[in-house]
């Protein structure tokens, strides 16, 4: 006698794809209801916010700037806009936040550091970042810090340089030609240009006593040749 194979019956295509789409709703429908509960309950809303990094701003002022954000669910806090608020201030250079389970924001910030007072028509005074941002105006700033007149963008990262180098009190630099940083102290008028600046400032150092015992001292010195220096007194070269 032959042997007769009994043919295995598969579901038909169309009822497995029709329990594919009910175990996909079903999903969609049990994730909407955990978003909307964790959305609405009351155990995750907001009753803090922890700062790290500040320095120039304090704790409860940032606080109570971003008071509307307590209360407000913690899934529903815009982490951008408060990004944005935040950045919006020119003391905050960065910033990262973080919604911390169940109910605080964490936000750290990376404030900026005053580099420079520019002095400006009249007076006036800006404090400058270390990246040229303007974060306070008509102030009594650091004497400290060094002041800076004629400010340019493209100079101004150089200008930091050369006072970090010079670093005479009350000097002041000039920032007004693209191609020549002058430091203006004790009535003398430095030329720099935008490089070797320890160099030639040696080479101011080295005159400096000559020039106080020949009594000038309201000169205009180049530092900027490799083998000389030129002193202008009076419009004249010494």
């Amino acid at each position: 006698m032959g042997t007769f194979t009994t043919p295995v019956r598969r579901p038909p295509r169309l009822l497995k794809g029709f329990a594919i789409l009910v175990i996909v709703g079903l999903l969609t429908v049990a994730i909407q209801a955990i978003l909307a509960y964790l959305q609405s309950t009351a155990f995750f809303r907001v009753i803090g916010i922890e700062w790290s990094g500040l320095v120039h701003h304090s704790v409860p002022e940032m606080t109570e700037r971003f008071q509307s954000e307590i209360g407000k669910n913690l899934f529903q806090t815009d982490l951008s806009d408060i990004r944005t608020r935040i950045l919006s201030d020119p003391w905050i250079k960065e910033v990262v936040i973080r919604r911390v389970l169940p109910d605080r924001l964490w936000i750290t910030v990376v404030e900026r550091t005053p580099a420079a007072v520019e002095i400006g028509p009249l007076g006036k005074t800006l404090l400058r970042s270390e990246d040229g941002r303007v974060l306070d105006r008509g102030g009594l700033y650091d004497p400290a810090l060094v002041r800076i007149v004629h400010f340019n963008v493209d100079t101004y990262d150089q200008a930091l340089i050369l006072a970090r180098v010079v670093d005479r009190p009350g000097m002041v630099i000039n920032l007004s030609k693209m191609d020549d940083l002058v430091v203006e102290m004790a009535g003398h008028r430095l030329h720099f240009g935008l490089e070797d600046y320890a160099a030639r400032w040696q080479r101011f150092l080295r005159i400096e006593p000559d020039l106080e015992r020949r009594g000038y001292f309201e000169s205009e010195i180049d530092l900027r040749f490799t083998k000389q220096v030129v002193v202008r007194q009076n419009g004249n070269i010494q």
